[in-house]
């Protein structure tokens, strides 16, 4: 019985985690489409439905820094897109994928996601904000500015998971 509880609620959690992340990624949420949006020429941009086809150059910000928008002012970050391991749908940089996590960045709500996929929670929680850091070239400071979740999904870990939780440096 108590098998079939976690089970279900697995399920629950996957479909809610699922359908807020469709919302966003279709641009749910996103407001005018404007406030927050990284400044640089992104015309041009291409879908790449699969990310294992990279960033194309019309994909690609000019310059070497971003701003971005946040609701204590803008955050100068460098440019990832330069970086970035593929676009998904047009919407979503994938900046970081190994084993323990990945890093996105979605530009309708310009907001990061980081995804917890193994691991220690503390340790690769750590791991990844400072790839964080490292792929923004900014502060903690800086960072907690930002619209930054990290998302432990239900799968991964029990206990921990489902939750969407802040930078465990940035101060509520």
């Amino acid at each position: 019985m108590r098998n079939k509880i976690v089970i279900v609620s697995g399920v629950v959690v996957a479909i809610i985690v699922l359908s807020v992340g469709a919302y966003f990624l279709l641009g749910g949420g996103s407001g005018s489409g404007k406030v927050g949006a990284p400044t640089g020429n992104i015309q041009g941009e291409q879908n790449i439905s699969n990310i294992s086809g990279g960033v194309a150059p019309g994909d690609i910000p000019a310059g070497d820094t971003l701003v971005i928008g946040t609701a204590t002012g803008d955050v100068t970050v460098k440019n990832f897109y330069k970086n970035a391991l593929g676009i998904v749908e047009g919407i979503q940089v994938m900046l970081v994928q190994n084993a323990n996590y990945e890093i996105y960045y979605s530009k309708s709500g310009s907001t990061f996601t980081i995804v917890l996929l193994g691991g220690s929670r503390a340790d690769a929680q750590a791991t990844a904000e400072n790839d964080l850091l490292s792929v923004l070239g900014t502060s903690k400071a800086d960072a907690c500015r930002l619209s930054v979740s990290v998302i432990v999904p239900f799968t991964v870990d029990a206990q921990t998971g489902g939750r969407t939780y802040p930078l465990s440096f940035c101060s509520q």
